[in-house]
């Protein structure tokens, strides 16, 4: 049986060796969750949080894959490339199929970003090899390793320009398309608590398809990156939230150049 884990604890101080015996599913909900989103927000509930957390792009990942299966109940301290292994042998899609191969990259590098930080805060003592990915078919693209989580971070903290630190903050923490990401408008957004808290919310503009128009929930990264570019713009109430020059950016390319 899981240990019960105080306030303290989902504040981001956990416990070493109580986070070493929990289910994986257990340390992604209840410790690596608070590290992406941030803690809950006043007056929200435990099952508003996590659905929340379920609807960012590394959210999705875990509710579709990594926590429904076997590899879900596997303790944090127990889990290795066998266990990994085992997992991407047996994972299907709802028609029984085999994902592709770069969306099971992208669960790997979650998977391997949520390692990386119970590493650094010592809950594991190493974090385990992978095997070589095999049995998925890949796209006709050209093969590019997903971002680690620092990685991710390296690149907000050293953008070019406020604007860029909150254009790339924006499109990781939520994982829309890029032509979705440059077509936000600050009309979209609804601030959290108070401008710049952990959370808060954007409405997706120029989504491909209708199955795909979306409420998404902001993380600590891109809500405090946007709060500073609606600052340093003079707090605007409307218009396009991504400008340079002068020039509402069209293309998420020509913001990169």
């Amino acid at each position: 049986e899981v240990p019960s884990i105080p306030d303290t604890i989902m504040a981001g101080l956990p416990i070493p060796n109580v986070c070493t015996t929990m289910p994986l599913r257990d340390y992604a909900e209840r410790v690596w969750a608070v590290e992406r989103i941030g803690s809950r927000g006043a007056g929200e509930s435990h099952e508003e949080w996590k659905r929340r957390w379920e609807k960012t792009r590394q959210g999705r990942l875990w509710k579709t894959y990594l926590l429904p299966s076997r590899l879900g109940a596997v303790p944090l301290g127990k889990l290795d490339k066998y266990a990994f292994d085992a997992f991407l042998t047996g994972l299907r899609l709802r028609d029984g199929s085999r994902p592709k191969y770069d969306t099971v990259r992208l669960v790997r590098a979650e998977y391997k970003a949520m390692l990386d930080h119970a590493h650094r805060k010592g809950h594991i003592s190493q974090v385990h090899i992978f095997f070589p990915l095999k049995g998925f078919k890949k796209g006709g693209q050209h093969e590019q390793a997903p971002l680690s989580f620092d990685e991710e971070n390296n690149l907000i903290e050293n953008a070019a320009s406020t604007m860029h630190a909150a254009l790339f903050a924006y499109a990781l923490d939520t994982g829309v398309r890029p032509g979705e990401a440059v077509s936000l408008h600050w009309e979209d957004i609804t601030w959290g608590a108070s401008e710049g808290a952990d959370w808060g919310k954007v409405y997706v503009r120029g989504t491909k398809t209708r199955e795909s128009l979306a409420t998404l929930p902001l993380g600590p990264r891109s809500s405090s990156r946007l709060a500073d570019l609606h600052r340093d713009n003079g707090h605007p109430e409307s218009g396009p939230v991504f400008v340079w020059h002068g020039k509402s950016i069209k293309s998420f390319r020509r913001a990169l150049t």
